[in-house]
């Protein structure tokens, strides 16, 4: 599994962002909960077979990874619109472009539940919304915003919760740094935090990133997770869209690829 890569001062954070993550684990869709004919599966209370406390990371996507480099080759052609000494022109209209595909809806959405028994609605729900990046049903700062243990989805990887962890230690640990990371990457952006201290949703820290993260913060190397999409010729792309910082990444994060992981 590929390391964050540390890079002096923008770059040292971004570094904690570009989770590279081939992992060797299998994981596919649960066995288990009842499907449509549309291929999704409602599971309100996780797979009492595994036991609990137990945590699932979950896709409504197909399994189609995002073909990156089709959208950089067309933000190419936007950031062109723009002289090529205005960096701050090209680096809006990319960052727009890129936001308005990830908002579209149309590559689907990644979310995470802590099933803390086997009782209905006994549960913690984690994932990033655009215009809220966190959401929790923990959350004080977005009350309300969430997505359900029983919202459908297409994949999953379920598993037992690891002994050294607790809905405290993730929500008081692990977390933070996740949101504090997609602030300096919004403000590296021109993009400022949703909701004050509730971190930052951007091009780059959508809810693949966010959910990829956590669970991969969470569980151990075997039970790793990749949400990632190639990102080629990132030096050239990043020189043209006035966003030099993109130089070291290599991977976008999208439902797609996560989806394509489990179903393999």
């Amino acid at each position: 599994m590929k390391k964050i890569l540390p890079i002096i001062l923008s770059t040292f954070i971004l570094s904690f962002l570009f989770f590279m993550t081939p992992s060797m684990t299998y994981a596919s869709s649960s066995g288990h909960g009842k499907a449509d004919t549309k291929g999704l599966i409602s599971q309100p209370t996780g797979d009492p077979s595994i036991g609990y406390p137990q945590i699932a990371i979950r896709t409504n996507a197909e399994p189609n990874p995002l073909d990156f480099d089709q959208y950089a080759n067309e933000a190419d052609s936007i950031a062109d619109r723009y002289p090529e000494g205005d960096t701050v022109g090209r680096s809006k209209a990319v960052e727009n472009y890129l936001l308005k595909k990830i908002d579209s809806g149309s590559l689907g959405h990644v979310w995470i539940i802590l099933f803390k028994s086997s009782k209905p609605g006994d549960y913690v729900s984690y994932s990033y919304w655009y215009g809220s990046a966190y959401v929790s049903n923990d959350n004080p700062k977005k009350p309300g915003a969430y997505d359900p243990a029983d919202r459908e989805f297409r994949f999953q990887k379920n598993i037992k919760l690891p002994q050294n962890i607790t809905v405290s230690k993730i929500e008081n640990e692990i977390i933070p740094p996740l949101l504090e990371q997609s602030t300096v990457i919004g403000k590296l952006l021109g993009i400022p935090e949703d909701i004050p201290g509730n971190g930052t949703f951007t091009p780059l820290t959508t809810c693949s990133w966010f959910c990829g993260n956590l669970w991969n913060s969470i569980n151990s190397s075997q039970n790793q997770v990749n949400f990632t999409s190639p990102f080629s010729n990132a030096e050239e792309h990043a020189k043209k869209w006035g966003m030099p910082f993109l130089t070291k990444f290599d991977g976008f994060a999208n439902p797609g690829a996560l989806a394509k992981f489990l179903n393999q």
